[in-house]
């Protein structure tokens, strides 16, 4: 089961929602909250989970068009520098990208769906003594999705050592594959990117170069004007949609009949204390989650709720951040959430989309392919070698 956080950022949100609002925002290019979900979890030192959000979208919905990008995620990664104004920047640059490329997220799950007694049938002059030269060589003439299947039953080893070989070749290929080494993306995750580096033909590399733009003058204005409002309640400019929702949050499961609101009404001591970014201000009011004295308590809530506190607020305005859930069961919203992914994004063209069933968390892809390798292994090995198969033609 998917696991949520739901801790409370600055202004109220529930974390995982914040996270979703931005991977909306983002994907469907809207400036203005792209910038505000992302300051959200800036201004929340939430920078490390926004950046695995950022991460996420390119793994799944903008991949190839923009490999820049993904270089400058790695980029940050490695220095671990990232400041307000340069975190801006670049939300306003990943919400101006065009290009939808689900790639990389078709693969993971046509190898995590196929059934490990799959056995290539592509038409091929060379005879594979090993799986290894079958990956190598399949790989070199475009062959991407059997390349992975069969790759399935090797090592990451194994699988590293002939990706290194096919694209050392190729100085920008082999930045980025550099990059990925050093990154903290999963091996799996790694190897899937370098895959795809590795099979594309000179033609089709582009380096699409990722350009700082400036921002528009409204979006600036809308800046000075959330960063000058003192009041918290004021500051909540924007409600979590309920298409951020979907599958990413804990109300995507949530009945229609159960609403949060009581997180930040009945229980809003309780929930600002369970969360990170609160418990640190705590600190200078509270001595283990006690009031250090009641001129303490009275000094944070004129501190932070000036009489605005949240069991005072109108319906609208608590529902910007709490309210009731989807009632989608998890199976149904990861359905709903992938097939949204590939009605509006593409692939390299080396396949067409097959709706899968049955598909389980994505949280667990490593753990999947490990339960895999042996299978397939199994599978492969005694079929070895694998002869040529040449096509033919008939006239009739």
């Amino acid at each position: 089961m998917k696991q949520f956080e739901n801790h409370l950022t600055l202004h109220l949100y529930r974390k995982d929602e914040v996270l979703g609002a931005l991977r909306w925002s983002l994907i469907n290019r809207n400036i203005s909250e792209s910038i505000y979900w992302g300051l959200e979890l800036f201004d929340s030192d939430m920078e490390d989970d926004a950046l695995k959000m950022l991460e996420c979208i390119w793994i799944t919905e903008i991949g190839f068009t923009s490999v820049s990008l993904l270089s400058r995620i790695l980029d940050i990664y490695k220095t671990g520098e990232l400041d307000r104004d340069s975190w801006i920047s670049l939300l306003y640059s990943i919400s101006q990208v065009r290009g939808r490329d689900s790639s990389l997220l078709y693969l993971l799950i046509r190898g995590a769906n196929e059934p490990t007694s799959w056995s290539p049938r592509f038409h091929h002059s060379k005879l594979y003594d090993t799986i290894q030269n079958a990956v190598e060589d399949t790989l070199f003439r475009g062959k991407l999705l059997e390349a992975w299947l069969l790759a399935r039953a090797l090592s990451s080893d194994d699988q590293w050592t002939i990706l290194n070989k096919l694209t050392n070749p190729y100085t920008q290929r082999k930045q980025v594959l550099l990059k990925l080494r050093e990154s903290n993306m999963s091996d799996l995750i790694q190897r899937a990117i370098a895959f795809i580096l590795a099979s594309l033909q000179d033609p089709l590399w582009q380096m699409v170069p990722f350009l700082d733009r400036e921002l528009p003058s409204e979006v600036k204005i809308a800046i000075e004007e959330w960063d000058s409002e003192e009041s918290l309640r004021k500051r909540r400019v924007y409600k979590i949609r309920p298409e951020a929702l979907l599958y990413l949050t804990e109300r995507s499961q949530q009945s229609q009949l159960d609403s949060s609101e009581i997180d930040i009404q009945e229980n809003l001591l309780e929930t600002l204390l369970e969360s990170p970014y609160w418990s640190e201000i705590f600190k200078e009011y509270m001595a283990e989650d006690q009031w250090k004295s009641d001129s303490y308590k009275e000094m944070f809530y004129e501190t932070y709720f000036a009489s605005d506190i949240p069991d005072e607020w109108s319906s609208e305005d608590r529902e910007k951040s709490h309210g009731r859930g989807l009632g989608r069961t998890l199976e149904v919203a990861l359905s709903r959430f992938i097939d949204a992914i590939f009605q509006r994004s593409k692939t390299l063209q080396i396949w067409n989309y097959v709706k899968l069933a049955n598909y389980d968390d994505t949280q667990e892809w490593d753990a999947m392919y490990d339960n895999l390798r042996l299978k397939v292994q199994e599978n492969l090995e005694p079929q070895l070698p694998l002869k040529p198969i040449k096509k033919t033609f008939e006239i009739v």
